[in-house]
């Protein structure tokens, strides 16, 4: 993306938290405009994020634009955007006598994929934080893949993988076989998924 823009970007982000859309420069608001930011007069928060960030704008700045409550459904968005379909959004299940949740649940021809959706908005112990996230939600698939055939959930014949999905690390990273990924980067991840990746925690259904 341009300098021009992304300069545009640092100085009308005040305005933007605003909801202030008249006064953001035009060729700006056209582009947030293209990336679904700006619809029916009004700003959708974390769709203006990722797309300031997309221009090079800081995470540490977009993240003042964050609307935590719509980050799960814009994660769904992206999934359905990337040809998969939804099987369940905050999923309970018991196994074992314990509970468990996944926040979204979605199979594609290729794979299908558990993602925990985690709001992370800052950068402090989130080293281990990942750590934790990771084996946390890589028990939590593991669960899920033992009891699934019981859910009459249409996952028989798929790979399952976990996935974390959140706003920081600033690339896709992975964590004790678990992929992170940022959710400005989560096209390009979900593009680029390798169902075989013997890097990755797996399970075949």
């Amino acid at each position: 993306m341009s300098e021009p823009l992304r300069s545009l970007a640092l100085r009308y982000l005040p305005a933007l938290l605003k909801g202030e859309i008249d006064e953001i420069d035009s060729s700006l608001r056209e582009y947030l405009a293209s990336r679904g930011a700006i619809q029916e007069g009004e700003v959708h928060p974390l769709r203006a994020a990722v797309a300031l960030v997309e221009l090079g704008v800081p995470p540490d700045r977009a993240t003042a634009l964050l609307d935590w409550r719509g980050f799960e459904n814009l994660v769904a968005e992206f999934l359905e955007a990337a040809g998969y379909v939804l099987l369940a959004r905050r999923l309970r299940f018991t196994e074992s006598g314990r509970r468990w949740e996944i926040d979204l649940l979605a199979r594609s021809p290729l794979a299908s994929l558990a993602v925990e959706c985690k709001r992370w908005s800052v950068r402090r112990g989130l080293t281990s934080r990942l750590m934790a996230a990771a084996r946390d939600h890589g028990a939590r698939v593991s669960a899920l893949a033992r009891v699934s055939s019981c859910l009459g959930l249409d996952l028989q014949g798929t790979r399952l993988i976990p996935v974390i999905v959140s706003w920081y690390p600033e690339q896709a990273t992975v964590v004790e076989g678990v992929p992170v990924v940022p959710i400005y980067g989560l096209n390009g991840f979900l593009v680029g998924l390798d169902p075989l990746d013997e890097d990755l925690l797996s399970f075949e259904l």
